[in-house]
């Protein structure tokens, strides 16, 4: 029997190894956070995780800290924003965080899911950073953002970079973050993105490609990209390659991106080398990119059942 879970004001903290396999069956609707991975060899797989949540009004720590969770945020609007602003405070559906190591999300199949899908990221906090993560054939569809893998820029010095691999995963009309890199390493390879940059969100139309753009890499981070397949729509760039210069901490400046026999990906401008620090530690083998789409098409995503 299907079922379908809000955890209201907690989160669904999954422990160490442990497998949340959803067969299907379970759709999680968070009002605020979904899934919770503070813990190492976790695997999340054949769930349906839909937002976007309702907005709660947190406080940085620059502003004197946190507001119970459940006060309104009247700046947010997690239904159908156009403005990075407006989603603070909506639904994430799952939360890697601390020295997290070794997740496996796979299989699922994320839908307006507010601020973010998944959000991988080093906290100001010395709890250590998510590491070696895997994001394969999941579907993520008309959300604001994917995927993140960053670090917090209140430290004086990053973290060692951490590392996450993403292939075989469809991002249909996300407006950025489609993954996003900072101060992290990412594998990307066989993926398929169409409506790129998210020419139309969800129920609320975006003028042209608003500023949209699917991978992004910055502060430190290095992204690889082979044998990928995008259909760009109305976007003009599909890789985001910038500075990183908050207002609170320290710059950081460009990341770099190699791409390699990816098929569509517009060219970008990008500042900075594409020789990268880094190489995947692990064997693979790719896909070839005239193949890359129908197999995303056919085997990405939770399954359907009732």
């Amino acid at each position: 029997m299907a079922l379908t879970v809000d955890p209201g004001e907690q989160r669904l903290t999954i422990a160490a190894d442990t497998t949340l396999d959803g067969r299907g069956l379970l759709t999680i609707a968070p009002s605020f956070f979904g899934v919770d991975i503070p813990a190492s060899n976790v695997v999340v797989r054949n769930t349906t995780f839909r937002g976007p949540g309702v907005g709660r009004n947190l406080k940085t720590e620059a502003e004197g800290g946190v507001l119970p969770p459940w006060a309104p945020n009247r700046h947010s609007n997690c239904a159908t924003p156009t403005l990075t602003s407006e989603i603070f405070g909506c639904a994430v559906q799952i939360q890697i965080r601390g020295g997290a190591k070794n997740v496996w999300i796979d299989h699922n199949t994320f839908t307006r899911c507010g601020d973010i899908c998944i959000s991988a990221y080093a906290a100001n906090d010395n709890s250590g950073r998510p590491d070696m993560i895997t994001v394969s054939n999941n579907i993520f569809r008309g959300s604001f953002f994917a995927a993140n893998f960053g670090a917090s820029a209140r430290g004086p010095t990053p973290p060692p970079p951490g590392h996450a691999t993403l292939y075989g995963n469809l991002f249909d009309h996300v407006f950025r973050r489609q993954p996003g890199a900072g101060d992290s390493d990412l594998h990307v390879f066989n993926n398929y993105w169409r409506g790129f940059g998210g020419a139309t969100y969800p129920d609320a139309p975006v003028a042209g490609c608003n500023k949209g753009f699917g991978p992004e890499v910055t502060a430190q981070a290095e992204m690889l990209l082979e044998a990928n397949v995008a259909e760009a729509g109305l976007c003009t760039e599909a890789v985001q390659n910038q500075p990183f210069n908050p207002r609170v901490g320290m710059a950081r400046g460009y990341g770099k991106v190699r791409a390699v026999g990816n098929l569509g990906l517009k060219s970008a401008t990008i500042t900075g080398s594409d020789t990268l620090d880094f190489t995947p530690p692990y064997p693979y083998r790719l896909l070839p990119v005239n193949q890359v789409k129908e197999a995303v098409l056919l085997h990405a995503g939770a399954p359907q059942r009732r």
